[in-house]
């Protein structure tokens, strides 16, 4: 028994045409690959298992004999490796024609790809949002081509967590979550790929439900138990690989779809009574902003130090995290990564983490201001200095120009600091700087310490100068869900900081975005002249203009 009943009945030929079909190793995938063969196509298939994949075209080769097919090596949950991928085909040939999305990891344990986001997120949608893209300017070669992107049913159950995308927090992660926001994500980028594209686009895009096929889809539930449950309970409901590639067919070739774009099929029909997750236009924008700040950081760091201050915890950890990833020194087994002792209100301690810096590095890449301390009692620094202002100013100030020698030993270096958007409602209280006499208020103190941040950027941007290699950058990282509260003295306002955070506070993955952007993105190379500008969201803010001061 089973739902879905209808088949691709057209005989459309491909001669000449290139079809890049992804995890095509195996089940529908290498079925659809077998189709598209014997219509006349040139097949391409991407598989993470080369000898799985010679496997799969020995067999294709035995049904067809005339089949022009090959492989190439493509693991989705590798954004390094989808781009080589890319490469390798933009190297071969000249054009695309029809792009099929098939592969996909299915009710997995909680587990990473390489570049550190949830596994299923990260093959499912990223890994084919990043190939899509890479792949447009070859689909863009011919009169007419096509996106082909399997989801699921189960899309109807998903919700995407922008919050919290990579399901960190503590219980939100189970695999049935994890797949569902994935085969969510594949329906929001088609619809919002074709918005993109335009009306008049020679790239269509669909999404689809090719149906519970019969393949080895639950062998990686993480459970015996449940493996079992779903193949037995699927079972009488599971079609063919010949049955289940219909739907993918009729996408890929149906001459009748040529003027519809972004829609979502199953049973070889479109869908149109679609549940509102899957059409909201907002969310569909929003996934493409987030999915493009997370696989355009291109950029490596081998052979780059980067020293990040108060980095045991929150974003400062992330951000250390991330960049251990591309290769900085800095949960990452490769990671090259060591702590140095640093009190920030110590002027002292700034001193000796410098000099024990400059024994060990010969120069310093990326300086990240991070560290910080807010809505704190009245207390002084052992220097004398208001607590505040004397840790995230005044530490951060010595140790900037304490390193600038080793940052000007780089090619190119980057100073980061990490303000808020609190700095908009300070005040530099240059007669009475310590607050004292009264005073003393913690919102206060700190709105005047991001000020602070955000001018000393500003300044040390004005005196390097247009032509140094050296830049600077000051950000608002968004309210995050830390721990930043945890200074209130009042317990009524301690309670609602921290409910505030979880209602409304952005993960740590978010968190560190704009810390990301601000450190890694090349086009920013020959802005820190350009000193009237804020960073938060990964975009500029602008404030008073001043250029003329910088040279510009």
């Amino acid at each position: 028994m089973n739902i879905l009943t209808n088949k691709y009945e057209g005989n459309r030929r491909l001669d000449g045409l290139l079809v890049v079909i992804t995890g095509a190793n195996a089940g529908i995938g290498k079925e659809t690959a077998y189709q598209m063969s014997i219509r006349g196509a040139k097949v391409i298939i991407g598989c993470r298992d080369v000898m799985k994949a010679i496997n799969a075209i020995k067999d294709i080769k035995q049904r067809n004999p005339k089949a022009n097919i090959y492989s190439l090596p493509l693991d989705l949950s590798s954004l390094q490796s989808v781009r080589q991928f890319v490469t390798e085909i933009t190297k071969r040939e000249t054009k695309v024609d029809i792009l099929i999305n098939n592969a996909g990891v299915c009710l997995v344990p909680e587990s990473q790809t390489i570049d550190g986001y949830e596994l299923q997120f990260g093959t499912n949608h990223l890994g084919h949002f990043l190939l899509t893209l890479s792949l447009l300017p070859l689909l863009r070669k011919p009169i007419k081509a096509r996106v082909v992107t399997l989801s699921s049913i189960v899309h109807r159950l998903g919700e995407i967590h922008f919050n919290d995308i990579n399901l960190r927090t503590a219980g939100a992660y189970n695999p049935l979550t994890g797949y569902t926001q994935s085969k969510l994500a594949n329906v929001l980028f088609t619809r919002e790929l074709a918005r993109r594209l335009g009306y008049h686009s020679t790239v269509t895009a669909y999404s689809l439900h090719p149906g519970a096929v019969a393949t080895d889809w639950d062998r990686n539930s993480g459970s015996r138990l449940l493996a079992f449950g779903l193949h037995v309970i699927g079972k009488p409901f599971q079609l063919s690989v010949e049955r289940g590639c219909q739907t993918t067919l009729y996408c890929a070739l149906e001459e009748a779809l040529d003027n519809e774009s972004g829609f979502y099929y199953s049973n070889c029909q479109r869908v149109d009574d679609m549940v509102s997750t899957a059409t909201d236009d907002k969310s569909a924008e929003q996934l493409w902003q987030l999915s493009q700040e997370l696989v355009r950081l291109e950029r490596r760091l081998d052979g780059h130090v980067v020293v990040i201050t108060g980095a045991n915890q929150g974003i400062g950890k992330e951000t250390a995290y991330r960049l251990s990833l591309w290769g900085a020194k800095q949960r990452n087994p490769k990671a090259d990564i060591y702590s140095l002792p640093l009190d920030l209100s110590s002027l002292q301690s700034v001193r000796q983490f410098v000099t024990e810096i400059t024994k060990r590095e010969t120069k310093v890449d990326i300086l990240i201001n991070n560290a910080g301390i807010g809505f704190i009692p009245e207390t002084k620094t052992e220097d004398g200095f208001e607590m505040t202002i004397g840790t995230n100013h005044l530490g951060h100030y010595l140790l900037t120009l304490s390193v600038l020698p080793l940052l000007r030993n780089a090619p190119k270096a980057r100073i980061i600091n990490v303000s808020s958007g609190m700095h908009a409602f300070g005040k530099m209280n240059l007669q009475n700087i310590n607050l004292r006499n009264g005073a003393y208020n913690a919102k206060d103190a700190y709105a005047q310490s991001k000020l602070a941040n955000v001018l000393f950027t500003r300044e040390l941007a004005r005196r390097l100068g247009r032509d140094t290699t050296v830049t600077a950058y000051s950000l608002h990282p968004g309210a995050v869900q830390t721990d930043w509260h945890r200074n209130i003295q009042s317990p009524a306002l301690r309670t609602l900081g921290r409910l505030i955070g979880q209602l409304f506070g952005l993960s740590i993955e978010r968190g560190c975005q704009t810390s990301l952007y601000c450190a890694l993105e090349e086009k920013l190379d020959n802005e820190s002249a350009i000193v009237d500008e804020w960073m938060q969201w990964c975009r500029r803010l602008l404030t008073i203009k001043v250029r003329n001061s910088c040279g510009n």
